[in-house]
């Protein structure tokens, strides 16, 4: 026991004094922030009694041996240790001693509304009665260059979510800096644009902690759907979630929401990661109970649950928040500058000095007039460089798009110009793959072919049933051809877009 007090307080020692020393070579004193959860109960504010609570449940709910490949994302429960420990203990040993360099903890907001918005803790450090956590300044600034990220300092001194884990990480995972983001609520596009945020600061050696307990059941959370057996159902509710978050199954996983109403506070981070995870990546549920079972209340239960994720994540491309502005500009200029000539009869592709532009990348152009489709064509096979890609797609969507009539001069300037540029396409085995805002679906029938872009489905508000039956339709086929002898292609993208409406 002395060895790991001794080892966890030079852990914090280090971190403090990198802090101080950064801070000062720009005359600057670091910002650290107090966390107040000992205070309030959550766990004990005696340091050597945090140690030993830690390391007590550690040996006696650790899994031994660990794996060979650490976990690249995990879930964690974010309630008081005496409740939560032995389930937070389980997955904590599956990452104790793994060479991560970032740590990114998610938790949702309990206390504070904020519609497609979440909070970043832009300070220095965290201190526990372990130590300071140090914060990953670098992937925070970065965060905060986009407008759905900001610094909402009311909202962290009191939410326990992100708090509740620095311990933890701080005994199993000693000086990685971490990344703070409380979440707020998230629409379907908001989740696609957190989704494009969040892969900017992922790297392969990036941890991703999703904070969330599971099913509260009982008047206090105003969530009574049974009355009777309610062990076994609140068991089976638990496992109706985590069926789905473990078959990597966005889909599934937000039905099973709707149609339960189940109270599991962290659905919004889970659907995030569920949104992250490489398509390969595989799962195992490593630790499960609930409150219940501990007090032997069943009037009022907490379920807690710790989900391990393995795979790869894949090197960012490098493109910064100001890098992809510059490009999203470019491009859309382009595009606009395309079809301008178009309307003149001197239409020739001009070229665009970026590395990006002279990929060869298959795209499509999408033109909306307040909000209303207005014109949409594009490639799925890469031919040429993009930058003459989209400039031949913006003219075919202005001007040979025949479901519409032609785009007038006028009318095009205030048109909104949206561009997808494509991933290569892949098979789809199994519907549970596809990711609704995510995956573009390519449906393929015979002679029979349509394609939906990703951000389709999530502007129509439609589930993954009511996407593929309108796909049917587009392929000119019945609404339920695709249930049998169908091959589905999937593919992502990138989008650059300009918006007026």
């Amino acid at each position: 026991m002395t060895t790991w007090i001794t080892l966890g307080t030079a852990s914090a020692l280090i971190i403090i004094l990198i802090g101080l020393g950064s801070s000062r070579a720009f005359g600057k004193s670091p910002v650290i922030a107090d966390s107040p959860l000992a205070q309030n109960g959550w766990y004990p504010s005696d340091p050597w009694m945090l140690h030993n609570q830690i390391d007590t449940l550690l040996m006696r709910y650790g899994q031994y041996p660990q794996p060979v490949t650490g976990p690249i994302a995990i879930i964690m429960p974010h309630a008081g240790y005496d409740y939560s420990g032995p389930a937070m203990a389980r997955v904590a040993s599956h990452i104790r001693g793994r060479n991560y360099t970032r740590i990114i903890i998610i938790g949702p907001s309990h206390y504070h509304s904020m519609d497609d918005q979440a909070a970043v803790w832009n300070v220095d450090g965290i201190r526990t009665p372990l130590g300071i956590a140090s914060v990953d300044k670098t992937a925070v600034t970065q965060l905060l260059a986009h407008s759905e990220l900001g610094e909402f300092p009311e909202i962290h001194p009191n939410e326990h979510s992100v708090q509740i884990e620095l311990p933890w990480l701080q005994t199993v995972l000693p000086g990685i800096p971490i990344v703070p983001i409380v979440l707020g609520q998230l629409s379907p596009d908001g989740l696609s644009r957190f989704t494009e945020i969040l892969k900017e600061i992922i790297t392969p050696t990036t941890l991703v902690v999703i904070s969330s307990d599971f099913t509260h059941y009982g008047n206090r959370y105003q969530y009574i759907p049974f009355t009777t057996d309610i062990p076994t159902n609140i068991r089976k509710l638990d496992h109706m979630a985590l069926t789905a978050i473990t078959a990597n199954d966005l889909w599934a996983f937000q039905t099973m929401i709707k149609k339960t109403g189940a109270t599991i506070c962290g659905e919004r981070p889970i659907q995030l990661l569920l949104s992250l995870l490489p398509r390969k990546s595989t799962s195992e549920i490593v630790g499960y109970h609930t409150s219940g079972e501990l007090t032997g209340d069943w009037g009022q239960s907490v379920s807690y649950a710790g989900v391990t994720f393995s795979g790869e994540w894949k090197d960012p491309d490098g493109r910064t928040f100001q890098t992809r502005s510059i490009e999203n500009n470019l491009l859309i200029t382009i595009a606009k500058s395309a079809v301008e000539r178009a309307f003149s009869g001197n239409f020739i592709p001009e070229a665009a000095d970026s590395p990006l532009f002279s990929q060869h990348r298959a795209a499509f152009v999408t033109l909306k007039k307040e909000g209303q489709l207005r014109g949409c064509i594009g490639s799925v096979f890469a031919s040429r460089p993009l930058s003459d890609e989209v400039q031949f797609q913006a003219v075919n969507a202005a001007l040979h798009d025949t479901r519409f009539t032609p785009v007038t001069p006028e009318e095009f300037k205030i048109l909104d110009i949206e561009i997808s540029i494509l991933s290569p396409i892949w098979r789809c085995d199994r519907l549970s793959d596809i990711r609704l805002g995510i995956h573009g679906i390519i449906l393929k029938k015979g002679r029979h072919q349509a394609l939906y872009l990703p951000q389709v489905a999530i502007e129509q508000g439609w589930d993954l049933n009511t996407t593929l039956s309108s796909l049917s339709e587009k392929a000119g086929l019945d609404p339920e051809a695709w249930r049998t002898n169908t091959e589905l292609y999937l593919f992502e993208v990138d989008r650059f877009e300009r918006r007026l409406y």
